[in-house]
């Protein structure tokens, strides 16, 4: 009797009309990131409940305090109003970031460290595959498990808020007019999908990092870059390297939205200026190029107690990291000095051709389409600073204006300046005298991206007014 004739042919792959499932790696693999680590949504969790804490905390004597927020102007108003929920976000999106490069940091690591990367290896699942559901985790799922988390919050906020005010015998349309929770729930979902593009390469190198590093993965990670930035300031005494991380930790904010434009509404959205800013598609390939050394770690990696075999291919690799960090070290001065003269000479070069010369057509090419020149009593946009510019040609066609001292630090220039010319126009609610007049001045501009981004400027305007004869000159 043989138990094989009595077993019936399999209902598998060989039954008519049978379909296989598809495995579908990636999906499951994510599914398991998100499952073996709940940090992923129970820190920004317990941050939410200690952030409600502290609100209910502050409304006590909320109806007075919004009697007096009430009295203020529009815009005002509105900030005071919307600085909790504002305050809200920000916490739990620094949690985010925070539990994604922590995240990172274990996430090959850890495997390696408890051995389960051989029963991992095992499965039908490449490593490329793997890689990319680990990235997918502070770069998809973290920024929607915020969202959500956020939204939440900023509900329970409002409700609470709203109830307070009935209970006191006030309207709580106040709160929802300078909140609205659609609006601001979009402009938040957007702010967290360009962040986490901006921070693709932390990410992607904190992969990296705990791809091959044997201990010490947060070290590692962050050592060596504080080490350059140090190295950097007591050798060259300038701090660039400093600046290109502060970058990429902040950097997304300027280019996602329009910081110098103040409104009561919503914040302008500048998606086409963020998706053409260079620093971030440069950062994209630097996290790519991060995730195929990743990918190609964990290939040839065993758990931590066996890799003494791994030892050769971990001290190359360190020779190679130091090498580059070396070479890295003696072309940064250059470097650094190279885009200090850069940022200099498009200073010298906007002081000649456009404020001294006069050729205002060359500012769409020197001046970025969100500049703001940051005036004592207010802020003045590129088409309002270049139209007072015309003012002062017009009152002084023949002015010269001589940058006379240049100083570049990071990526500000410092302008010493003279002018001098004859006020035979209009212009500036100036008029025509006939007389001659010469000041000095100070210009301090940010050049991000070969472009003038931002102005503060000084000069004696008294001295001008009594030159020209308009102001009794000092006794």
């Amino acid at each position: 009797m043989n138990s094989s004739e009595t077993v019936p042919e399999s209902a598998g792959g060989s039954a008519p009309g049978y379909r296989p499932a598809a495995t579908r790696p990636f999906s499951w693999s994510v599914r398991r990131e998100v499952w073996e680590n709940r940090s992923i949504y129970i820190a920004p969790l317990i941050v939410a409940v200690v952030v409600l804490f502290g609100f209910l905390v502050s409304t006590i004597g909320l109806p007075e305090r919004r009697q007096a927020v009430l009295l203020l102007d529009p815009a005002r108003a509105r900030a005071a109003i919307e600085a909790p929920y504002n305050m809200a976000a920000i916490m739990l999106i620094l949690t985010a970031f925070i539990v994604g490069v922590f995240y990172c940091l274990d996430a090959l690591y850890g495997e390696r460290r408890d051995r389960s990367i051989l029963f991992w290896k095992s499965l039908p699942v490449s490593d490329l595959t793997t890689l990319l559901s680990k990235a997918t985790i502070p770069l998809v799922v973290l920024p929607l498990v915020t969202f959500a988390i956020v939204v939440v919050t900023q509900v329970v906020m409002l409700l609470w808020t709203s109830v307070l005010l009935i209970s006191h015998g006030m309207s709580p349309a106040s709160t929802w007019k300078y909140f609205p929770l659609f609006q601001n729930s979009f402009i938040l979902l957007y702010g967290l999908a360009a962040i986490a593009l901006w921070h693709a390469p932390i990410y992607g190198w904190t992969l990296l990092v705990s791809g091959w590093a044997r201990r010490a993965t947060f070290l590692w990670a962050v050592v060596p870059f504080l080490a350059v930035a140090f190295f950097e300031k007591i050798t060259f005494g300038t701090s660039h390297f400093a600046l290109m991380l502060k970058d990429r930790l902040m950097g997304f904010a300027p280019n996602a939205f329009a910081l110098g434009v103040h409104s009561v509404g919503c914040p302008q959205l500048t998606p086409g200026t963020y998706l053409s800013t260079p620093g971030l598609w440069l950062g994209l390939i630097f996290a790519a190029v991060f995730l195929a050394a990743a990918t190609r770690l964990r290939r040839y990696r065993g758990p931590l107690s066996f890799a003494r075999s791994g030892s050769i291919t971990q001290k190359k690799t360190m020779k190679i990291i130091i090498s580059i960090s070396a070479c890295s070290l003696l072309f940064a001065g250059p470097l650094f000095a190279s885009l200090q003269e850069q940022n200099k000479a498009i200073a010298k070069r906007a002081f000649e051709e456009i404020l001294s010369h006069g050729r205002f057509e060359l500012a769409e090419e020197l001046y970025a389409k969100d500049f703001v020149n940051h005036g004592i009593r207010r802020e003045a946009t590129l088409e309002e600073d270049q139209a007072a510019l015309k003012g002062w040609h017009q009152a002084f066609p023949d002015v010269v204006i001589v940058p006379e001292k240049l100083i570049a630090e990071g990526d500000l220039v410092t302008i010493y300046w003279i002018a001098r010319g004859t006020n035979t126009g209009t212009g500036n609610g100036l008029p025509a005298t006939g007389k001659k007049a010469e000041l000095a001045g100070i210009t301090i501009w940010r050049i991000v991206d070969n472009k003038i981004k931002e102005e503060w400027s000084a000069f004696d305007q008294l001295s001008m007014m009594q030159q020209l004869g308009l102001l009794p000159a000092n006794k």
